[in-house]
């Protein structure tokens, strides 16, 4: 179990040197230097000079012995094991502290002793002390010199344990309830693991792995190894000049989101994804030839004699593209790049409206709730209240109720996979008549209305995320699908 440490406001604490009364302003209370002096601590007997006790004063013994001059005895009720490794500090040799409870049994002592400057080293030790899992750690602190690791959990700990002590033989609360050493009730060999990679050992980890000693990072509040343990990916898009960084959709830290700072990029993916419109005629034919192959607003076929949507485009093209969202990691990354992050579970779906021609995201259970951690307060700061694109509804007609944060999204640069198949024409897939589904209308919101249309479940995808205006745009890079049951049972593998 965890040490349970009592409460204390720490600017409350009177000092130490002050408070445990040893004639400090008596600076020169010195003992003669060739005097022979005894202690006697239960079946242990003690004999030191005045010169050893000199070495660390004014304290306990120079002053009992001061006022009682003459005397060269004293009884104490104290650890006998404790007096001894004290008595090399006074002796002049390094204390060379073991473990966890020589610490805090070394530490009691020297404030109850008046040891000042041993009070001072040990306290300004180059080492951590921790029992992790029933195994005893000593590790240096400067391990943690790097920004967002050095305020850390034993850091932490050492600072409340320390004022819990002194607090104590301040105020002479000896008989409260005796303060444990450091114990953390964790696995000692993912610890072992972490100081490793603190001491810039390089390890070969498994996701499995990898994603365990995040979570111990999170816990210890080692931020900086924490981020450096994310899997992350950085590269810069030929077609745009840009540098991006994609990352799993639950490691974004919300801390690392910016405000696009690139406005105004003509690239290929702003002429393409203007609005979430499929871009889809309509038409009854199976075989693609009257669909816009884009699926969103392109301007490939400039031989087509259709003049609204030759107008239409040409309004799409002086529109103001979106703002891509960027990021970068916490403690790491100085500069930061456009977002790409990925979604892994399938219990996400794009909606393909057929009758009002849109495509939205459909985002429910835990991706909701990660969702809204990593973007809610960012989205604020940039005038959009993710609140106004939430639903509760059912999936399907009948079905049970659930949240649903329903974004707009353009695929027309995407790579798309259907049901193991690369989909080229997501026009032809529209409007197959095999591909007939039954899907929330979300075009209303309070109206609750279902219209014809396509889901396709989505097992992994990638997207960028942009704003413009209060408004927001799910832009998609890459998706996996597939779109109904019979094709997630080819999924299912055998145990």
């Amino acid at each position: 179990m965890t040490t349970s440490v009592q409460k204390i406001n720490i600017s409350e604490i009177p000092s130490v040197n002050k408070s445990i009364n040893y004639n400090n302003e008596k600076t020169n209370m010195k003992l003669p230097d060739d005097k022979i002096y005894t202690i006697n601590m239960g079946t242990e007997v003690f004999k030191l000079t005045g010169l050893s006790f000199n070495s660390d004063s004014p304290n306990y013994f120079t002053e009992f012995f001061t006022k009682n001059d003459g005397k060269t005895d004293l009884f104490l009720d104290r650890n006998s094991l404790s007096f001894k490794r004290i008595m090399k500090h006074l002796q002049g040799y390094y204390l060379d502290i073991v473990d966890e409870d020589e610490y805090s049994m070394l530490l009691a002592d020297s404030i109850f002793y008046g040891f000042n400057k041993l009070t001072t080293d040990i306290k300004e030790s180059p080492y951590y002390y921790a029992n992790i899992g029933g195994k005893s750690f000593k590790f240096l602190k400067k391990l943690f010199r790097r920004d967002g690791d050095s305020n850390n959990y034993f850091q932490v700990f050492s600072n409340t344990i320390n004022s819990e002590i002194e607090y104590r033989f301040v105020n002479n609360k000896l008989s409260v309830v005796p303060i444990s050493s450091n114990f953390v009730s964790r696995s000692p060999e993912y610890f072992q693991m972490l100081l490793d990679l603190l001491s810039g050992s390089t390890l070969t980890l498994s996701s499995d792995l990898r994603d365990t000693l995040i979570k111990e990072c999170k816990y210890y509040r080692f931020q900086n190894l924490e981020q450096r343990l994310i899997n992350v990916y950085r590269n810069t898009n030929p077609f745009s000049d840009v540098a991006e960084i994609k990352i799993q959709l639950n490691d974004i830290n919300s801390k690392g989101l910016t405000s696009p700072i690139e406005k105004h990029m003509i690239s290929q993916l702003n002429n393409h994804c203007m609005t979430n419109k499929t871009g889809c005629k309509n038409s009854s034919s199976q075989n693609g030839e009257d669909c816009d192959n884009s699926s969103n607003n392109s301007s490939d076929n400039e031989n087509n004699d259709n003049e609204p949507e030759r107008k239409k485009r040409k309004n799409n093209e002086n529109q103001r593209p979106w703002d891509m969202v960027r990021y970068k990691r916490p403690f790491i990354d100085d500069v930061s790049a456009e977002l790409i992050f990925q979604l892994n579970p399938n219990e996400n779906s794009l909606i393909f409206n057929k009758y009002n021609k849109i495509i939205h995201m459909d985002i429910t259970g835990n991706s909701l709730r990660t969702f809204d951690r990593a973007f809610n307060a960012f989205l604020s700061r940039q005038g959009i209240t993710l609140n106004n694109y939430k639903r509760k509804f059912a999936a399907t007609k009948g079905g049970k109720e659930r949240d649903h944060l329903v974004l707009p999204a353009c695929i027309s640069i995407s790579d798309l996979q259907v049901n193991g198949v690369q989909c080229r024409n997501i026009c032809q897939l529209i409007t197959d008549s095999k591909f007939n589904d039954v899907v929330y209308d979300v075009s209303g919101k309070d109206d609750k209305k279902y219209s014809p249309g396509l889901k396709l479940h989505l097992l992994k995808s990638l997207w960028k995320l942009g704003i413009k205006d209060g408004q927001i745009m799910l832009i998609a890079i890459k998706l996996d699908s597939f779109s109904g049951l019979k094709e997630f049972n080819k999924l299912t593998e055998f145990i």
